[in-house]
């Protein structure tokens, strides 16, 4: 029996979207909004900036400011762009590390969106790759990792042509 919080405490159960949201900190919202919404096509839905004694407080920062973008996603989660002043120290994830360590974004065809992001001067670590991995449900996906302008990694991920099922994510 799980102890964990029933799904109803949750956003988004309902019909007013999914409630979640992955923060990227970004040193350059101008040059965040280049890449994450005209390269990668996500959907600008706000934005906003924060300052005061309740930031203050929430990132335990004398005179904090933040400048808040939220991206939407095809699928309705969000990916949210935020930039700091003071700003924190740049941390270079790799897909080996703990913690959080890539966004993953699903596509219907993997290599073609290679293609375009290539063309567009979107720095990759390998061609895409088809995952033989049987009994999994990601078998036969295609999979290669991107990076934002500052070294976040993106996995781009996808089906096969023929290969069920989107719903995967």
């Amino acid at each position: 029996m799980s102890q964990g919080l029933d799904r109803g405490h949750y956003l988004g159960t309902g019909d007013s979207g999914s409630g979640f949201h992955v923060c990227v900190e970004v040193p350059d919202m101008d040059q965040a909004l280049a890449f994450y919404r005209d390269i990668l096509g996500l959907e600008f839905a706000w934005r906003s900036t924060f300052r005061g004694d309740f930031l203050d407080v929430l990132t335990a920062t004398t005179g904090a400011e933040v400048d808040v973008v939220q991206l939407a996603c095809p699928g309705g989660s969000r990916i949210e762009l935020a930039c700091y002043t003071p700003q924190g120290q740049l941390d270079t994830r790799r897909v080996i590390d703990g913690g959080l360590n890539h966004l993953s974004l699903g596509f219907h065809d993997v290599r073609a969106v290679y293609e375009v992001l290539t063309a567009r001067g979107v720095r990759f670590a390998s061609e895409p790759l088809l995952q033989s991995a049987p009994g999994t449900p990601v078998h036969l996906w295609w999979v290669t990792y991107c990076y934002d302008p500052w070294g976040t990694p993106i996995e781009i991920f996808g089906p096969d042509a023929g290969v069920p099922d989107e719903r995967l994510f």
